[in-house]
């Protein structure tokens, strides 16, 4: 099957280095076979005729910041030539995420490089908002290609989800681990043993290990699960709910958001 990946760039408030662009699109090249950039730039409010704009050149601050993403979007254009289909598109500031949150439903996967707070923000939303998975990409990653795959399982619906999603890489993976974090939530041993079967009816076998968080918080302590065993990605469920006008992550979501250590891929 081929996967059609889709890899927004937001360049505001601030700008991503070109490294961490490149790295971002060379994983996508890795787990898939079309990737499409989206370069975006911000279109900014000038306030024209309020008083107050004219006091602190809110208008003229507008535009120098237009034109510096403008300038950062003809650069990337040059060094993503023949890595990706390249698009720019200028959207309000105020509509970026629903509008790339729609982009996103008609592709197989979006990856989001997490150098930024907007980026790490637009990941939150695609995971909840676009109805597909989408993959957090560090700055720096060692895997030469996404071979070695880790799960981390709980045995809820979202991890389940994220299980189901990943197939097409988990099916072709060189090695497989199963990483639970019994002191985090009450999970049973079944249910870790329910998902060693169901890999193993699809002829996959998985080698199964228990992380402790030793304070560190269970978010850090699957990644760190993950990079023991090698894992070119791990593989997990995205926990989130509404209350009243935020959106309030789960702990392990949170935490990898937060702090990315490896290519994480996310559904919910």
């Amino acid at each position: 099957m081929k996967i059609d990946l889709l890899v927004p760039i937001l360049l505001y408030p601030d700008i991503p280095t070109p490294e961490h662009v490149a790295e971002t699109v060379r994983v996508g090249r890795q787990l898939g076979e079309a990737a499409s950039a989206l370069i975006v730039e911000a279109v900014l409010p000038r306030l024209e005729g309020h008083w107050g704009s004219k006091l602190i050149g809110v208008a003229g601050m507008a535009k120098d910041l237009e034109t510096r993403q403008h300038a950062a979007a003809e650069a990337l254009r040059q060094q993503l030539d023949g890595q990706a289909t390249i698009e720019a598109v200028r959207i309000s500031e105020g509509q970026i995420q629903q509008a790339i949150s729609v982009r996103a439903r008609s592709h197989d996967l979006t990856l989001i490089g997490t150098e930024t707070i907007e980026s790490r923000q637009l990941g939150q939303t695609l995971v909840f908002d676009a109805g597909r998975p989408v993959v957090l990409v560090p700055a720096q990653t060692n895997a030469a290609k996404i071979s070695r795959i880790a799960i981390a399982w709980d045995g809820s619906r979202a991890a389940a989800r994220a299980v189901h999603d990943a197939m097409p890489w988990i099916s072709t993976s060189s090695s497989l681990t199963i990483i639970t974090a019994f002191d985090d939530k009450t999970i049973s041993e079944q249910t870790v043993a329910d998902l060693q079967a169901y890999l193993a009816r699809r002829g996959l076998d998985a080698f199964c290990e228990d992380v402790s968080a030793n304070g560190e918080g269970v978010g850090l302590a699957l990644q760190d699960g993950a990079l023991r065993h090698r894992a070119d990605m791990l593989v997990m469920g995205a926990f989130g709910h509404s209350r009243l006008r935020d959106f309030i992550l789960g702990g392990a979501t949170e935490a990898v958001f937060a702090e990315t250590r490896l290519p994480i891929f996310m559904s919910h």
